[in-house]
C-alpha cells in the first residue's frame, strides 16, 4: 500500500491554517502570522481561501462565497488577529441582526446566531494562538449558545468537574423520550470542536439516542492538553458521569471522534472496552500518522490543507516546540503497546483519497482487537469520508453512523 509522504502526511494530519509559535509553557507569543505554504504568494493563498467558500470545503463549510469575496481584500497582511478581525466583524453584524429579529422572528435570529457562529469560528480557526483567535472563540460560543436555546431538543453546555477546579465542558442533548437512552459522546478533533459536533450529529435526538459533544484535549475548552496521563483520566471521569446519569442506559454508551478525536475514540475502545458498547473511528491517527519527520521542511502545494499545522499540534500537546516531535511520535497506539488489545466493537469510517491520515491507519484499527469490526470506506473520500457536495456530514451521520449505531443498541 502506498502511503502519502511523511512529509506531506504531517502537515496536512491536522489541516490547520493560521499557525504560530508557543513559549515553552504553552502560551501564546504576541506574534502569530500565517505561514503561506510555497509557491503561493499571499494573494495566492487567499484565492484558494475563496475558493473552498465556493465549493464548501472544509474549514469554510457553511460560510457564505459572496461574504469571503467581500472580505478578503480586507485582509492584508499575513497576522492572525488581522484575519481573526475581518471574520469577528462579519460575525458581529450577524449576531445584532439576530438580537433585533428576537422574539418576533425566532426563526430568523436563529439563522442569524448560526451564521454568527460560522465566522466567528473562522476567525478563531484552527486553535487559540493569539488574542484575536481567543476573542473570537468567546463569541463563537455566545452565538452558538443562542442557537443551540432554539434546537429541538435544546443543546445545553454542562460543566463536569474533573481536578483542581478544572471542569469538562460538553454539550448536551437529550432526546424528549421516557426511560434511560443511549448515549453518544462525540469528540472534536484538532480544530473542530464541541460546537461543530453538536451540529454535526443534529439528527441523534430525533432517533432516541442523547449526545455529549466534548473537546478534544488540548482543544477548545478541555481542562487538559493533549500529551501525558492526564486525557485518559478526564475520559474515564467523563464515562463514571455518564454511568451516573438516570436518564442514560449506562449499558449503552457509545464514542465517536472525528480525525484527531478518532484517536482519543480509538484509544477509548481499548482502554474503556468494559464500559462502552462501541467506538466509531471517523479517519483518526492511529500509528503511522504518527511515524514522521515533523521538522523535515515543508513545500507543499495546498490541494487540500492550507498551511504547517506544527504550532497547533504543539499547543494541542501543551510540549515545547523542540519536544513537539517526540511527544507526536509517542501517540502512537502501536507504540505505546495498545494497538492489537480487546476493543469494543468499532466502526472505521474514512476516506481512500484522504491526504491527512494514511489508509494504513485505518486499517490498523479495523483489524485490531478481538470483536467484530465494520468499515466504511469511500474509494473517492477526503478526509472524514466527505465527498465534496455529495457525501457530506449530514449523510455520513444518517446514512453511515446512525444505523450502525442502532444494530449495536439493539444487539443482546
Amino acid at each position: 500500500m502506498k502511503h502519502p509522504s511523511k512529509s506531506a502526511v504531517w502537515t496536512a494530519v491536522a489541516a490547520a491554517v493560521i499557525i504560530a509559535a508557543s513559549t515553552p509553557s504553552g502560551a501564546q507569543q504576541a506574534s502569530c502570522t500565517i505561514d503561506i505554504p510555497k509557491p503561493l504568494t499571499f494573494e495566492q493563498w487567499k484565492a484558494e481561501v475563496q475558493t473552498r467558500a465556493e465549493r464548501q470545503i472544509y474549514p469554510l463549510i457553511g460560510i457564505k462565497a459572496d461574504e469571503v469575496r467581500a472580505a478578503l481584500p480586507q485582509v492584508t497582511t499575513a497576522d492572525c488577529d488581522a484575519w481573526a478581525r475581518v471574520w469577528i466583524a462579519v460575525g458581529d453584524r450577524y449576531f445584532a441582526k439576530a438580537g433585533q429579529e428576537l422574539p418576533a422572528d425566532r426563526a430568523g435570529a436563529d439563522a442569524d446566531f448560526l451564521s454568527a457562529w460560522r465566522y466567528y469560528s473562522l476567525a478563531r480557526w484552527p486553535t487559540l494562538l493569539s488574542p484575536g483567535k481567543r476573542e473570537a472563540w468567546t463569541k463563537a460560543k455566545q452565538a452558538f449558545n443562542e442557537h443551540g436555546k432554539m434546537m429541538d431538543p435544546p443543546a445545553n453546555t454542562i460543566r463536569i468537574p474533573f481536578a483542581e477546579g478544572r471542569d469538562i465542558v460538553g454539550i448536551l442533548r437529550v432526546p424528549k423520550v421516557s426511560g434511560p437512552v443511549p448515549l453518544l459522546i462525540t469528540i472534536g478533533g484538532l480544530d473542530a470542536w464541541s460546537d461543530d459536533m453538536t451540529r454535526r450529529f443534529d439528527a441523534l435526538p430525533a432517533n432516541g439516542f442523547a449526545y455529549l459533544a466534548v473537546d478534544a484535549p488540548g482543544t477548545g475548552d478541555s481542562p487538559v492538553k493533549g500529551a501525558g496521563e492526564e486525557p485518559d483520566r478526564m475520559f474515564a471521569k467523563l464515562i463514571d458521569w455518564a454511568q451516573a446519569q438516570p436518564g442514560f442506559d449506562k449499558t449503552r454508551i457509545f464514542v465517536h471522534g472525528g480525525s484527531m478525536g478518532g484517536y482519543w475514540s480509538s484509544r477509548l475502545a481499548i482502554l474503556e472496552a468494559g464500559r462502552l458498547r462501541g467506538a466509531i473511528d471517523q479517519s483518526g491517527p492511529i500509528d503511522l500518522a504518527f511515524n514522521v519527520d515533523i521538522d523535515a521542511p515543508k513545500s507543499l502545494a495546498p490541494s487540500f490543507y492550507l498551511s504547517d499545522a506544527l504550532p497547533s499540534v504543539t499547543f494541542m500537546l501543551g510540549t515545547r516546540p523542540e519536544d513537539t516531535a517526540r511527544a507526536w511520535r509517542g501517540m502512537s497506539l502501536r507504540a505505546q503497546g495498545l494497538l492489537g488489545k480487546p476493543t469494543v466493537p468499532m466502526l472505521v469510517v474514512g476516506g481512500a483519497r484522504d491526504p491527512l491520515i494514511p489508509n494504513g491507519d485505518l486499517f490498523a484499527m479495523l483489524t485490531s482487537g478481538n470483536a467484530p469490526n465494520e468499515a466504511w470506506i469511500h474509494p473517492m473520500g477526503m478526509h472524514m469520508g466527505r465527498v465534496p457536495g455529495i457525501w457530506r456530514d449530514e449523510e455520513l451521520l444518517t446514512k453511515v453512523m446512525l444505523p450502525w449505531l442502532k444494530r449495536q443498541a439493539a444487539a443482546e
